[in-house]
């Protein structure tokens, strides 16, 4: 009886700690980029890897899509090294500034917007505007994937290569 209760209370336990972080996952592009920019500025690497899609994620939602667009499926390895790099230069880029957003356009099949998706979304990350402290306006791609999967939106990719995506 004992054990069952300790199996009750640590099944608990992993189902909260599941829901608290969770919570931190962003429910839609606009927030996903506005994290990711927030993440960059800070070099704060921890908190874009917590953006970034798992190994099951990937084998799940990617792989299938890319085997479906006849596509090159890379190894989760070789994917989880390029992004790394791609990671790496985009913490070059935006690190250490306390970037202002100023527009995000999402790449729609119409062109560009700010539109939500339906719950399943996969695609090219958003075009975003930014300022930095010295005034100087910049447009980039921080993102060059997106997962969008149960209303809950993950990045596939930091890079815009196009021999994955």
């Amino acid at each position: 009886m004992m054990g069952l209760r300790r199996l009750c209370a640590f099944v608990v336990m992993v189902l909260g700690l599941r829901c608290a972080v969770s919570a931190q996952d962003p429910t839609d592009l606009i927030e996903l980029s506005k994290a990711v920019i927030s993440a960059a500025g800070h070099n704060d690497r921890p908190r874009l890897l917590d953006l970034l899609i798992s190994e099951s994620e990937f084998l799940r939602f990617v792989a299938p899509k890319l085997r479906m667009r006849n596509r090159y499926v890379p190894e989760f390895a070789s994917y989880k090294k390029a992004n790394d790099e791609a990671l790496d230069q985009l913490l070059l880029q935006l690190g250490g500034q306390n970037w202002k957003i100023l527009k995000i356009d999402i790449f729609t099949v119409g062109g560009t917007g700010q539109k939500s998706f339906p719950k399943d979304f996969y695609g090219s990350g958003p075009l975003v505007t930014v300022e930095g402290q010295d005034g100087h306006e910049w447009m980039m791609r921080p993102i060059g994937a997106i997962l969008g999967h149960n209303h809950v939106y993950k990045v596939i990719t930091y890079s815009a290569d196009p021999k994955f995506f």
